[in-house]
């Protein structure tokens, strides 16, 4: 069970998990006095951008797309060439 397998599930997990840590922080900042808002002004940018990594990363791993298939076509025909390497010939 991947992360392919269920995307809409271990989405929702992720958000859930994003949720409980932006609960956890609030709840430093209130404890440790940091709730004048430029605090909120500051970091609200911040978790906007977060979210919208977390939503659509596409714009940013569109970036990644070329060097990750040509790694993995090197990866592939090393692969291949070392199993023909290995194969045994009758």
């Amino acid at each position: 069970m991947g992360y392919g397998t269920f995307p809409h599930i271990t989405n929702l997990i992720f958000a859930f998990h994003v949720a409980v840590i932006a609960i956890l922080l609030l709840s430093v900042f209130r404890a440790t006095g940091l709730t004048q808002p430029y605090w909120f002004v500051l970091l609200a940018p911040l978790l906007v951008f977060v979210f919208w990594i977390g939503l659509h990363p596409e714009p940013f791993t569109r970036v990644l797309d070329a060097s990750v298939k040509h790694l993995l076509e090197q990866t592939q025909s090393a692969a291949a060439l070392k199993a023909a390497a290995y194969a045994v010939v009758p």
